[in-house]
């Protein structure tokens, strides 16, 4: 039996050592791969969208304010009378 080898050995050998670190490396390098890749979609995602000008902005606040103008108005308190008065010319 060889002198430097006990029964009683305690302790983590040199192989094993370096197993759990190549290991660990894998998992951190794709890690880093996947992190890297989705921040490049992100940016390119980001760059592709359009982008909404002002005059279309603009447009949509002047159609808003057209609508808010025509919800405002009463209809029951309109004077239909000149319209009534033609169309009975019209008859």
């Amino acid at each position: 039996m060889n002198k430097f080898v006990s029964k009683n050995q305690l302790g983590f050998s040199v192989v094993e050592v370096l197993l759990v670190l190549v290991i660990i490396g894998a998992i951190v390098f794709a890690g880093i791969y996947v992190f890297n890749n989705n921040k490049d979609n992100a940016n390119e995602s980001s760059e592709t969208t359009p982008q909404t000008s002002q005059q279309e902005i603009n447009d949509a606040q002047g159609l808003q304010t057209t609508e808010d103008n025509l919800n405002d108005i009463n209809l029951e308190e309109l004077d239909t009378t000149e319209l009534d008065a033609a169309e009975a010319d019209l008859l």
